[in-house]
């Protein structure tokens, strides 16, 4: 199989929803998961066999390879992925928990400042797959009430054959106004 940054998200994915599964069963252990996806698959079906995510983005069908990857990997369990931006998902999380009515089992979004807030209210299941010690210390939970699954830098890239670099930042008019902004 070649290792692509798309193989190593389905396969994250795929890990982490399909030990989702366990949850259930880890709620109140702080220990390391220890059964392999072919045990939390059969877990997840004797559960109903429905998984919802909640995933941070722009567009409603950007998860869908994951989806299908994810269908095909475990036939017999949904995968419901529901793609909006984060600060929409934080929202629909805080009114679900002031209401007691919960509807994601995993949440996916990259504002990380809630999960703290989240854990501390206790909305939050821990849950520590295989390979958690492999994991970072700083984007993990100690607990395992979450952990950070990918980096993502952001920084300002301008090609300097269209736009030499000092006039993005010195002209309001002419190619400054073609700039685009890919997240407002």
């Amino acid at each position: 199989m070649k290792l692509t940054r798309r193989t190593v998200l389905a396969f994250t994915a795929a890990a982490t929803l399909a030990g989702s599964a366990a949850v259930s069963q880890a709620a109140n252990s702080k220990a390391t998961e220890t059964r392999g996806l072919d045990d939390l698959y059969k877990a997840a079906l004797k559960e109903g066999g429905r998984l919802i995510v909640y995933a941070g983005g722009d567009t409603p069908g950007q998860q869908d390879g994951i989806r299908k990857a994810f269908e095909a990997r475990f036939p017999g369990v949904t995968l419901d992925v529901v793609v909006d931006y984060s600060k929409f998902h934080e929202a629909r999380i805080d009114n679900q928990a002031a209401t007691g009515k919960h509807v994601a089992d995993v949440i996916q979004i990259q504002t990380l400042q809630n999960f703290p807030r989240w854990k501390a209210e206790g909305i939050l299941m821990p849950y520590k797959p295989i390979g958690w010690d492999k994991v970072y210390a700083k984007f993990r939970d100690p607990d395992g009430a979450y952990t950070g699954v990918f980096v993502d830098a952001f920084s300002n890239v301008v090609n300097s054959k269209l736009m030499p670099l000092g006039l993005a930042t010195t002209q309001r008019d002419g190619p400054v106004a073609q700039l685009v902004r890919a997240h407002a």
